[in-house]
């Protein structure tokens, strides 16, 4: 038998990193469809891009409530 957590959503992510993911993807998914239209970058440019924005999007995004308040 397993043991169900009391809080399962405690497992999950913060929503800064939920937030920086998702930046991170679309970024991932911009770079591509700018290749596709013909202004590729170079890798090293992409991932450059894509660390600046997932990080920004990261520092940017307020931690929910309840998470500070359990801390305290």
């Amino acid at each position: 038998m397993h043991a169900v957590p009391k809080d399962p959503a405690r497992y999950l992510p913060e929503r800064k990193v939920g937030a920086a993911g998702a930046a991170g993807a679309a970024v991932t998914v911009l770079v591509y469809v700018a290749g596709v239209l013909g202004h590729p970058l170079p890798a090293e440019v992409a991932a450059a891009a894509v660390f600046l924005v997932a990080t920004a999007v990261g520092y940017l995004v307020p931690r929910r409530r309840d998470d500070v308040d359990q801390e305290a």
